[in-house]
């Protein structure tokens, strides 16, 4: 991360018609309902708890999830890393062995990568982002924009 680099969050009252915004915000659905014959999702935002609707589904379609899965692929653990890698920002589900055995299996975005083989991801969860590790020597699986790709054996 640039350390010089100064962010400063978009000003409402200085928005005006014409301007070009995009949104990022992470959401649970609540709902899925028809209205109006359109496909609608009723959703709340993760980090501040508002609810609103997405009508559409060329906008929904737009959208990515970590849920939704449309094939699946199976990848040596570096190809599936390097696919990681190349996603962040986007919510991913990933099920990876936890220090005691157990399997973990969390839906979050992926941050950065280090040199120990772990992964720094921001947990979604209902209460709001939670940062965690991953240990990327015992993921099993992540699914990432529509594709499951599960570790070869």
């Amino acid at each position: 991360m640039n350390e010089d680099k100064v962010i400063n969050e978009l000003d409402p009252t200085k928005v005006k018609k014409g301007d070009v915004v995009a949104f990022h915000f992470y959401t649970i659905v609540e709902e899925v309902k028809n209205k109006d014959g359109d496909l609608c999702l009723v959703v709340k935002n993760i980090e501040q708890d508002q609810m609103f609707t997405v009508q559409g589904e060329p906008l929904i379609q737009k959208g990515f999830s970590g849920n939704f899965v449309e094939e699946e692929v199976t990848l040596s653990r570096t190809k599936i890393i390097g696919i990681l890698k190349d996603s962040p920002n986007k919510p991913i589900q990933i099920q990876f062995v936890k220090k005691d055995g157990s399997d973990r299996n969390m839906i979050c975005r992926f941050l950065a990568t280090n040199d120990t083989g772990y992964a720094q991801v921001e947990e979604l969860v209902e209460t709001g982002p939670q940062m965690r590790q991953v240990d990327l020597r015992t993921m099993e699986w992540i699914v990432v924009e529509g594709t499951k790709y599960v570790v070869k054996k």
